[in-house]
Order: C-alpha cells, then structure tokens, then sequence
C-alpha cells in the first residue's frame, strides 16, 4: 500500500524490534536492501538496479547543507545543530501567518519537495510536522 520502512519489512517478512528507533531503524534498512539486492540476483551490476529503480536518486537533494542556501531554512539547521529555539512563521495549521516559538527535533528531507521539520512547540509537549515551504520566516 505505501513504501514506509515499515510496511516493508512487514511485507517482506524482516525481523524487527522496534520502529521509530534509530538503531532498529537502520538494522531493518540494512535487512531491507540485502533482501531487495537477493531478489535481483547476484549477477545484477549497480547500474542495472539504478535503472531498474527508474528515478535518480542524488544525495545533494536530502543534504542539510543544501537547504542552508535559503536564509529561512538555514536559521532553522542552525537551531536544530544547536539544540536552540527558534521562532517561524508558518503559513499552514490553525494559525496561519502566525509566529511560534519551536524547538526543532529534526528534519526530512523528501524527493517530492515536501520537505518537513520535526518540532516541539514551546509550551507542549506532542512532537509536530511543520512543512518547510509553508516556514516564510525564522529567527533564532
């Protein structure tokens, strides 16, 4: 139904732990593209199995630097980087156009340009999405 890490390696029968944990996240990864790789044979050469994938992947496009290009964004790296607050202005939620005091958890970065930031907002607790172009400002 979906290619999350999840549906995969339930799909494809992987042992896992825990999802949502770093370590058990990248042990299931590894389990999922040596799995992928047995599928296609081991007479298969990279470039064959890029093609197969049918869509470029290049890593510059989910680099943090590369978001650093944009003043907003690399406000937003350079609070995360340092486990600061930084205040957005966000033009989606229930609060359009208005500022929040956020502490960013992480980001992630997705080939389809709907990039997100992973935060808290000051004052809660419950972790939120925050898409980065709906972000038209930020301020550490």
């Amino acid at each position: 139904p979906n290619h999350k890490l999840k549906t995969l390696v339930q799909f494809l029968k992987l042992s896992t732990v825990h999802s949502h944990r770093a370590m058990d996240d990248t042990l299931s990864c590894l389990a999922l593209i040596l799995r992928c790789l047995e599928r296609f044979g081991t007479h298969k050469t990279w470039n064959e199995i890029f093609e197969f994938q049918m869509e470029q992947v290049v890593w510059p496009d989910y680099s943090l630097n590369d978001l650093c290009k944009n003043k907003v964004y690399r406000t937003i790296v350079e609070a995360l980087r340092a486990s600061e607050l930084v205040q957005i202005t966000y033009d989606g939620g229930s609060r359009k156009g208005q500022a929040r005091t956020i502490r960013p958890i992480g980001l992630v970065r997705k080939s389809d340009d709907r990039d997100f930031l992973v935060a808290i907002e000051d004052g809660d607790s419950q972790t939120k999405r925050y898409f980065l172009n709906k972000i038209s400002a930020s301020a550490i």
